[in-house]
């Protein structure tokens, strides 16, 4: 996310490198979440496999999700594309290429 002012509910906050912050004080989370996986693979010296399934398949069986989180017949197939360090290539929605920015 760029540094800049954002709506976050009812308050304007502003994001300055990897803060977001309200009058001064910590807003909320600009962690992306292949950083977050990236993070865990690194802190927690896991592998990329293990680090994903954090990241998807766990949240999605929690809330109920059955059709995310998983590769798999009748799922979703929204994918994103991992290099082995945790970057993003290539992201897929509804089994569609979605358009690089």
């Amino acid at each position: 996310m760029p540094d800049g002012s954002y709506q976050l509910g009812a308050f304007h906050v502003q994001v300055r490198g990897e803060r977001c912050e309200y009058l001064g004080r910590l807003a909320g989370s600009v962690l992306t979440l292949d950083r977050a996986v990236r993070n865990v693979m690194s802190f927690a010296e896991w592998n990329l496999q293990h680090s994903v399934m954090l990241a998807t398949g766990n949240p999605a069986r929690l809330i109920g999700a059955r059709r995310k989180g998983a590769i798999a017949v009748d799922n979703d197939a929204d994918l994103a594309f991992l290099t082995s360090e945790g970057n993003v290539m290539h992201t897929m929605i509804a089994g569609r290429m979605a358009a690089e920015s």
